[in-house]
């Protein structure tokens, strides 16, 4: 089975197949197929969506001009 990338990037990822908006299971068509994209709303997701954890962001750095 793939584990859907959007998944492992959300901030409602909890452990075990679950998060916040699907509490006992998240459904195949958001988690193993992608089928589903769920930065839109799925049926029993509890109005609450994909979101980017932050710990996975990518972080801007300033230029180090001594280094031109």
């Amino acid at each position: 089975m793939q584990f859907e990338l959007q998944c492992a990037l959300c901030k409602h990822l909890l452990a075990n197949r679950k998060c916040k908006a699907f509490p006992k299971k998240i459904p195949n068509e958001i988690f193993a197929t992608g089928e589903h994209d769920h930065t839109k709303p799925f049926d029993g997701d509890n109005g609450i969506l994909f979101e980017p954890d932050e710990k996975f962001a990518l972080k801007k750095r300033p230029l180090n001009k001594g280094l031109l």
